[in-house]
């Protein structure tokens, strides 16, 4: 019998496709660099953002406890990054256009 996804627990399923994410920055970014190309291969981690559609699509009781002041406290906590749109926002813009990232492939 072949093994599925849904066998995990959804936060190792979780974990585990974010450090894919990661591996795949980093192999691009060789091959860019392989290749000679100047476009650069950056992983961006904007946070758990509760007004994106993560929560939009959650029970409404899930949907409130994830603003409040505790669940938030809970989160940082267990490590998970938060952020907000407006932060994150900028951050990504920041990552996008500023001349301090222009060498940091694979990062």
């Amino acid at each position: 019998m072949v093994s599925t996804a849904s066998h995990f627990p959804w936060g190792v399923r979780y974990s585990t496709s974010k450090l894919c994410t990661i591996l795949y920055a980093y192999e691009l970014a060789r091959r860019l660099r392989e290749q000679g190309s100047s476009i650069q291969s950056i992983a961006f981690d904007p946070g758990l953002i509760v007004e994106t559609g993560l929560s939009r699509s959650a029970p409404v009781m899930a949907q409130r406890f994830m603003r409040t002041a505790f669940a938030k406290w809970l989160f940082r906590t267990l490590g998970v990054t938060m952020g907000n749109i407006p932060f994150s926002g900028d951050a990504l813009a920041r990552v996008a256009v500023d001349p301090a990232f222009a060498n940091a492939s694979g990062k």
